[in-house]
């Protein structure tokens, strides 16, 4: 399979998961650092225990957890470039 068709068929999976444990109440998000750091991204392979080629790129958290308010959002019009 092509590369980039992969990547966005990945990415379509991941939404349909995340939208889906939203609705039955699990909160999911991303730790980054384990990822971007190549020390880190060594150790994370180690944990998987995974003999494919190349590197982790997500590390995700899942699970139940109490209800946060909402990030304020800036207007569209205040970053949209026209």
């Amino acid at each position: 399979m092509e590369k980039p068709l992969s990547w966005l068929r990945t990415g379509m999976v991941l939404a349909k998961i995340l939208l889906f444990a939203r609705s039955e109440g699990i909160w999911s998000s991303f730790l980054n650092q384990p990822i971007e750091v190549n020390e880190l991204r060594s150790k994370v392979k180690e944990v998987i225990k995974t003999e494919e080629e190349g590197h982790p790129q997500l590390l995700m958290r899942m699970g139940y957890g109490k209800e946060v308010t909402p990030t304020p959002r800036r207007l569209v019009e205040d970053v949209l470039l026209q």
